[in-house]
């Protein structure tokens, strides 16, 4: 089920790239109404929603943009929000960039965790990858695959020693991801710094919020984990898929990606028929969410509702979808598999081969007896 939080609670910091101060405060929210984030200190107060196609990632962070106005680095913020299960937030700032505590999402996760986490009546929205898409830009590599739970992993090279090549992966499990992937902090190496002030990024860093390495050794007191960095690019990449909303089933490998890739990719699955959002509280997709998964087109769309979307076993590509009778406006023969295929449970519908008049009769017959019949359903 999705939820929010039981009561106000705030924090104050400095901005990593901004170095300005910045009060946040987290608010609850109405049932089905998502993440937010709130100006206040903007004329009008203007309200900033969460989605995947308003953000922008330079290389040091995550930006959300609405009708000219921006908030800046919310992946912490987000990566907190999933790791509790948090789905509607208003999230109310008197600057443009979030708070950046201690360099993880842990003291955010904290101040949430505080004020409640409380359940609302409506299930949550499960974003489904169902066909592979992948993005490469160099030696950059983001990868989405179909599976059955989630799972995300991470492959980091650095050109320095303390740091080198660093693997980690992880389930989906957001009890596992706020345990071991949550407190990893950001970092930098030493040899940038004064490159990033120069582009004014990183103003408000210091060795209390940013883990700095040198050639061949840490100038903070200590890692929090011996894999500390490469946990840290797990954290920004869970932050930025959280902004899709809901869970993910799903696999996510990324190399070498950074804030730019990990949302390329979302703004692609959005756009392709890779993905597929599920509205759980609807139990259905309709038409409008059936065109970005089958080849069809209006007025020619042979299918205008699927009831039901599961997988038939843990691993396996094919699925099975129970359709209305409405929906099914085709002989089996003219939905012949070609690519991927799903196997369609559906109940036929009175487009049938029938004498005059036993049209009605035949569907109440359908609809008691539940008959059903089945044939693979092309979805490219």
């Amino acid at each position: 089920m999705q939820a929010t939080i039981g009561r106000e609670v705030f924090l104050e910091g400095v901005g990593l790239h901004t170095g300005q101060r910045v009060r946040l405060t987290f608010c609850p929210a109405e049932v089905g109404s998502g993440i937010s984030f709130v100006r206040t200190d903007l004329p009008g107060r203007p309200v900033l929603k969460v989605d995947p196609r308003c953000l922008t990632g330079g290389t040091r962070g995550t930006n959300l943009t609405v009708d000219g106005e921006s908030v800046h680095t919310i992946e912490h913020v987000m990566a907190a929000c999933f790791c509790l299960g948090i789905d509607n937030l208003t999230v109310k700032l008197d600057g443009r960039e979030t708070p950046a505590t201690d360099g993880s999402a842990l003291v955010f996760a904290g101040r949430l965790n505080e004020a409640g986490v409380v359940s609302q009546e409506k299930p949550r929205r499960v974003n489904r990858i169902v066909r592979p898409h992948a993005l490469s830009d160099g030696q950059a590599q983001i990868v989405a695959l179909p599976h059955p739970t989630g799972k995300i992993s991470y492959t980091m090279r650095f050109d320095n020693p303390l740091i080198g090549c660093q693997f980690a992966e992880f389930p989906m499990v957001r009890e596992q991801l706020l345990e071991e992937v949550a407190g990893a902090r950001t970092f930098c190496l030493l040899e940038e710094v004064d490159d990033l002030r120069k582009a004014n990024l990183g103003l408000g860093g210091s060795l209390e919020n940013t883990v700095v390495v040198d050639r061949d050794r840490v100038l903070n007191a200590s890692l929090r984990f011996t894999d500390e960095f490469v946990r840290h690019k797990v954290l920004d990449l869970v932050g930025d898929l959280a902004t899709l909303g809901g869970t993910l089933e799903g696999q996510i490998v990324a190399m070498r990606s950074g804030h730019r890739h990990n949302i390329a990719l979302m703004q692609q699955l959005l756009e392709t028929r890779a993905m597929v959002q599920i509205d759980e509280a609807k139990g259905q997709l309709d038409a409008e969410e059936i065109r970005r998964i089958l080849p069809q087109r209006y007025p020619f769309l042979l299918v205008d509702k699927i009831m039901e979307l599961s997988r038939r076993s843990p691993g396996c590509a094919s699925w099975r979808c129970r359709l209305s009778a409405a929906s099914c406006r085709s002989s089996p023969g003219s939905m012949r598999s070609t690519s991927d295929v799903r196997s369609c449970r559906a109940i036929r519908s009175s487009s049938r081969s029938r004498s005059p008049g036993s049209g009605a009769t035949w569907a109440r017959s359908a609809a008691r007896r539940r008959w059903t019949t089945s044939w693979p359903l092309r979805v490219s």
